[in-house]
This record gives structure tokens, C-alpha cells and sequence, in this order.
């Protein structure tokens, strides 16, 4: 059997307790670094409902943009087939004319 030897139980016993101080001081920056991390997750978390709410109002604005350009098409539709109206009618008028200067032509012709 051994004999018991003091030195090498407060050796021991040191070791132990050198040990658990960097199992405490690990276990202190461990604490550090999650309460870090849950703040940036905070921040995280804030900018991320931020964006969201970004996103949103930038659907909201292109679907009010869908709509405005929707009814700027069907305006440039109405005005285009009012224009092609216009411009058939302006061509019996210009026919019109050529005909009038034509007899008016043939009467002052006849007439000298």
C-alpha cells in the first residue's frame, strides 16, 4: 500500500482548483458571447421586420403601379383608336376638298 503523501494531495488538490478557475472563465466567455449573440439576433430580428415591412410596402406600390399602368393602357388604346378615327375621317375630309377643288377647277375652267 501507498502512503498517503500531503504534498501530493494539495498538488493535486491545486491542479483541481486551477482547473475549475478556466472552466470558469470559459464558462464566463461562453456567457459573454451568447448574451453578444442574442443582442445581434435582436438586431437581427429588428432588421429583419424592418425589410419586411419595406417588402411590403414596395408590393403595395407595385400593384399600385400595375393598376396605374393598366389604365394608362387602356387610355393609350382609347386615344390610339380615337387618333385612327380622327385620321379616317380627316382623309374623307382631305377626299372631300379634292373634289370640291376639282369641280370648283372645272367650273372656273368652263367658265373663261
Amino acid at each position: 500500500m501507498s502512503t498517503f503523501n500531503p504534498e501530493d494531495f494539495w498538488d493535486a488538490l491545486r491542479r483541481l482548483y486551477d482547473q475549475q478557475l478556466k472552466h470558469d472563465e470559459q464558462l464566463a466567455k461562453t456567457d459573454e458571447q451568447l448574451a453578444k449573440t442574442d443582442e445581434q439576433l435582436a438586431k437581427t430580428d429588428a432588421q429583419l421586420a424592418r425589410t419586411g415591412e419595406k417588402i411590403d410596402r414596395l408590393t403595395e406600390q407595385l400593384r399600385d403601379l400595375g393598376a396605374y399602368v393598366a389604365e394608362t393602357s387602356q387610355q393609350v388604346r382609347l386615344t390610339t383608336s380615337q387618333l385612327q378615327e380622327t385620321d379616317g375621317r380627316l382623309d374623307q375630309v382631305v377626299a372631300l376638298v379634292r373634289s370640291h377643288e376639282q369641280r370648283l377647277q372645272r367650273l372656273e375652267g368652263g367658265a373663261d
